[in-house]
């Protein structure tokens, strides 16, 4: 489907190019069906208010990406079956099938090809149910700007004001010009960017062993006595503390006590942090793009083992609020000279890196509208998101109900994955449990 819309070509920024070409998916799973029609026009709509996603992705002689804004077109698929939509959920994961309910392709399938950047793939069943999924390059829409992207359809869909996508970052490109422009030589840049490629690689096949992934509820009564918990035990702080802050501390206990700390004198959590309003007015709220980058919290080994989750929570929380705006850009800058010298790794992005040596990875959806999607015909009662094969990488999403209560979705070496359901760790994992 088109906008109608031609424009010029939207360089992307480092921050958009920092995923490589990871895709972000999401699947919404309905009981009701809705009217694929109106649907079709709905999504007409939404092109027509933000054409680039109807653009091209290429990249330029100097190995950066850009979109072409030539109307190519993003693509609406209907596939009706048979049967009625199952009850995907807690203990019936729906992560294998995405293929099936995005019609997925590859990032780098996408260069330079008259590939579309989105596509969505509506999955209607026949005896009742519908599946709405989606996929595009991390680079245009990171994982919060798909959700939004299907908070703002559906409102678009039920004719509701939105606030728009903002696809602008003229201002962050420019910054990041300004940094860039202190390393000269291109040539050098390719030849170290190609030796870290083979370096990564070679890191991946040496450390990633069997990853199993597993989503555990936790009610909205169990997080609010987690969260008092970690107020409880942080001292003078406590009351500073957020939900995010309690339940990083608490599941990085959990996750560190599985892996054990023999042969380490410190632990890192990498953090996923959204930059936007860090970066304003480089970056807008509704930015269009790839808007998250990492944070890490480093503590000594000794003291991740033995000091209260209060105590834990209060360094995320000094670690989180010591990114500054300030904070924020210096690091950007610093991040686009190692990008132009070549000292990155352009394969996957830091925060996979990371994972690799051992880090938690801990990212927070826990405030996205997922079930507040309704097209018309009623919430979703379940959203699936790809698995993530990098040993601890902790998410935590809003469940269904939308009274608190969170998913933990877990990735975790299969041993550890293994030990999780021994009695002592069940009980670190639901400590204050009802």
């Amino acid at each position: 489907m088109h906008s109608g819309i031609r424009g010029g070509d939207v360089p992307l920024t480092i921050y958009d190019m920092d995923y490589g070409l990871y895709m972000s998916q999401r699947v919404l799973f309905y009981r009701r069906a809705v009217d694929v029609a109106a649907l079709r026009r709905s999504f007409e709509r939404m092109l027509q208010r933000v054409p680039l996603l109807a653009g091209r992705l290429v990249r330029t002689e100097d190995g950066d990406l850009l979109i072409r804004c030539s109307d190519g077109g993003a693509e609406l698929s209907v596939v009706e079956q048979r049967g009625t939509i199952e009850e995907y959920g807690i203990g019936r994961s729906a992560t294998s099938e995405l293929a099936r309910f995005t019609g997925l392709h590859s990032g780098f399938r996408l260069v330079n090809h008259d590939a579309p950047l989105l596509r969505v793939r509506v999955t209607l069943m026949r005896s009742g149910g519908m599946a709405i999924g989606v996929s595009a390059p991390h680079i245009v829409m990171d994982a919060g700007t798909v959700t939004r992207f299907l908070s703002y359809w559906s409102k678009e869909h039920r004719g509701l004001p939105w606030p728009g996508l903002d696809p602008e970052r003229a201002a962050l490109l420019a910054f990041e010009e300004q940094a860039r422009r202190e390393v000269a030589s291109v040539r050098a840049r390719r030849l170290r960017t190609a030796l870290h490629d083979v370096a990564f690689v070679a890191k991946i096949i040496q450390h990633i062993g069997p990853v199993e992934s597993r989503v555990i509820r936790f009610p909205a009564e169990e997080v609010s006595r987690l969260e008092q918990r970690a107020r409880e035990s942080a001292g003078t702080e406590g009351a500073q503390l957020s939900t995010y802050d309690a339940l990083g501390a608490h599941f990085w206990k959990v996750v560190t006590a599985l892996r054990g700390y023999a042969g380490r004198t410190t632990d890192k959590l990498t953090m996923v942090i959204d930059v936007r309003s860090r970066m304003e007015p480089l970056l807008s709220a509704p930015y269009l793009g790839n808007g998250v980058t990492d944070l890490t919290c480093d503590l000594p080994s000794t003291e991740l083992s033995s000091a209260s989750v209060g105590a834990i929570a209060v360094q995320i929380r000094r670690a989180r609020k010591a990114f500054t705006p300030e904070a924020a850009r210096a690091a950007h800058a610093q991040h686009c000279k190692d990008w132009e010298s070549g000292r990155h790794r352009r394969l996957m992005d830091r925060v996979t890196a990371r994972a690799l040596d051992g880090n938690m990875c801990f990212n927070s959806e826990a405030g996205a509208p997922l079930y507040d999607v309704d097209f018309g015909e009623g919430r979703p009662f379940w959203c699936e998101r790809p698995f993530y094969p990098i040993p601890r990488f902790v998410v935590i999403s809003p469940a269904p109900a939308g009274d608190g209560s969170v998913d933990l979705r877990l990735a975790l070496p299969r041993d550890d994955m293994r030990k999780l359901d021994s009695p002592e760790l069940q009980r670190k994992l639901h400590p204050v449990a009802a």
